[in-house]
């Protein structure tokens, strides 16, 4: 495709109407100017990160099926994920879970904290090569590069279009305009199903990267090592104070085995950012 056809496409989608748009529609443009890009997938050892996965709960969720993927029926439209597509949303940063989740004083949340067994294919959306090495992925990460002809190289102009749809900042209801940035995720589950996505995070200042996990990937690579069960005491844009009330490191038959915390864990902590510091 040549550089006014991509400029056409871009052109398009900057200015399609998200509130009527049909997904299949977005779906064949986004595949028609994907096509002429070269994607450059990360491969991420085992020992790289750990993956943090936050969600708000009334009461202690007991099952650990809760603090995974959402079944395929509640799987509804997200940032980057279409309906019914079962997608694992977490964090580099535990801190940035608080602000992702926008929690407020009174929210109970548990935070579970997931590792790699196995080597991962991740895309990073919206980033060049010198974005990438700011985030951390070194030399140990094996760059896998995804291209439909040798001659296709990574265009400029679509690397700031998939940064752009995904650091908008949509309220609640502006949801339907997920469907831009779910559709390009669409795109690479259909490139690699046991995949993931990295993205900037839209809710902080600090520097963190979001994932977004391929139910495929999960299954197969993703293990899950702890859980906390935190009580926010204060919060705001800035800062967020919590409270530990619970630990499991147990998963007995898919049950959580919580325990309260020892004596010698920190109790009370305080996120600021992306930084976090104990009281």
């Amino acid at each position: 495709m040549d550089n006014p056809t991509v400029s056409k496409v871009l052109a398009e989608l900057y200015q399609c109407d998200l509130s009527c748009a049909e997904t299949t529609s977005l779906k064949t443009q986004i595949k028609t100017l994907l096509d002429c890009h070269a994607h450059c997938g990360v491969l991420l050892p085992t020992n790289f990160v750990k993956f943090y996965r936050a969600r708000k709960f009334v009461e202690k969720p007991t099952k650990l099926e809760e603090l995974s993927y959402p079944p395929i029926e509640q799987a509804l439209l997200g940032r980057a994920n279409l309906p019914g597509r079962q997608v694992l949303y977490c964090s580099a940063s535990p801190s940035a879970t608080f602000f992702e989740l926008n929690t407020k004083p009174g929210d109970f949340v548990a935070i579970s904290t997931w590792t790699l067994n196995d080597h991962a294919l991740i895309f990073p959306i919206g980033y060049d090569k010198a974005a990438l090495e700011q985030l951390g992925f070194n030399k140990d990460c094996q760059e896998i590069l995804i291209s439909s002809s040798n001659s296709i190289k990574p265009q400029p102009e679509i690397i700031r279009f998939l940064e752009n749809a995904f650091t908008q900042d949509i309220t609640e209801a502006e949801e339907y305009k997920y469907k831009l940035s779910a559709a390009i995720a669409e795109y690479f589950y259909q490139i690699q199903p046991c995949c993931g996505l990295v993205y900037p995070t839209t809710a902080m200042q600090a520097e963190a990267k979001n994932f977004a996990l391929n139910y495929e990937l999960v299954n197969k690579q993703l293990t899950l090592e702890s859980v906390i069960w935190y009580r926010v005491d204060e919060g705001d844009d800035s800062h967020y104070k919590v409270s530990k009330l619970a630990c499991a490191e147990a998963f007995s038959n898919g049950v959580i085995q919580w325990r309260p915390p020892r004596t010698d864990e920190t109790i009370h902590m305080q996120f600021t950012d992306g930084s976090r510091h104990s009281d």
